[in-house]
């Protein structure tokens, strides 16, 4: 072994310094330019967003150029544990037995997640002209696939449409994130549903099913972001682009956006089996767990 590295070494050295080979620039007309296309691997992008209190943040995003598909389990994930006043939860975001992606449970085959263009986003703000970090928020252009998950407390953005009674002629409503008395709420939330009595109308998100997540128009990309004040982060677009005049508000702490652009059913929310609604059947890599369907 030691050999072969020694004269593969050998090797690079002698190509690194061939004193023969030699490489020049020359120019190239637009002519010629117009016949190709690419996308750098890495991109910055560097803009300021009016805030809803009249002020101006910087952002400073950096986006991998690349696909990724992912079928991944995370046994918990838990952010912004803080003492909030009148929140019984201990964490902003806590979340067990996250997973992204599933097994089809006929053909037993992966499933992937599929991010397009993660990111990674700093917002600045400045004051007195001290110039502080006041945000950070990991997303994807855009993304797609399966989310299961038992979610004990959820601050963020939860788009999605139920049908309570799966009739054709009722219409759909929004669900709001709700707290465990049934009353709306967007920062430790457990429940889910209509606002007001929880006993009938909302269900535990600990109970949810496994979730289909896309964009929207609505809710933007799905992102998790961590703030130390109140922010409104650009939404980012299909394809790709920020729109800044397009605002997903974010309060004080961590901050979990979830698109899914779902019709369904409460009972299919919650994997009853046999009721309608576009769930995803689903199985853990882990079988321990014990959270085969």
């Amino acid at each position: 072994m030691n050999r072969v590295l020694k004269t593969s070494a050998s090797v690079i050295l002698s190509c690194l310094f061939v004193t023969s080979l030699h490489a020049e620039l020359v120019p190239v007309d637009d002519s010629e330019l117009a016949a190709f296309a690419g996308q750098a691997m890495i991109s910055i992008e560097d803009y300021d967003v009016v805030q809803a209190d009249a002020t101006t943040n910087e952002f400073f995003r950096v986006t991998l150029g690349a696909t990724i598909e992912t079928n991944a389990t995370i046994d918990n994930l838990e952010l912004g544990t803080y003492d909030r006043a009148g929140y019984s939860s201990a964490s902003d975001i806590d979340i067990d037995n996250l997973r992204l992606g599933y097994i089809d449970p006929d053909t037993y085959e992966y499933v992937p997640f599929v991010i397009t263009d993660p990111y990674m986003e700093f917002a600045f703000s400045e004051s007195n002209g001290v110039r502080d970090v006041v945000g950070l928020r990991i997303g994807a252009g855009s993304v797609s696939g399966a989310l299961t998950a038992n979610i004990n407390s959820l601050t963020g953005n939860f788009e999605i449409m139920i049908d309570h009674d799966g009739n054709p002629d009722t219409a759909a409503i929004p669900a709001q994130l709700l707290d465990s008395t049934g009353a709306a709420t967007n920062i430790r939330a457990t429940h889910l549903g209509e606002a007001g009595d929880c006993s009938a109308n909302c269900i535990s998100l600990n109970n949810l099913a496994t979730l289909n997540i896309n964009d929207s128009t609505t809710a933007g990309d799905m992102f998790l972001s961590y703030q130390n004040i109140d922010i409104g982060w650009a939404k980012t677009l299909n394809d790709g682009s920020i729109d800044v005049n397009s605002l997903i508000e974010t309060t004080q702490g961590a901050f979990f956006n979830l698109p899914t652009g779902m019709t369904s059913t409460t009972d299919a929310l919650i994997g009853v089996p046999g009721v309608g609604g576009n769930i995803e059947s689903t199985r853990y890599t882990d079988a321990a767990l014990g959270l085969f369907p």
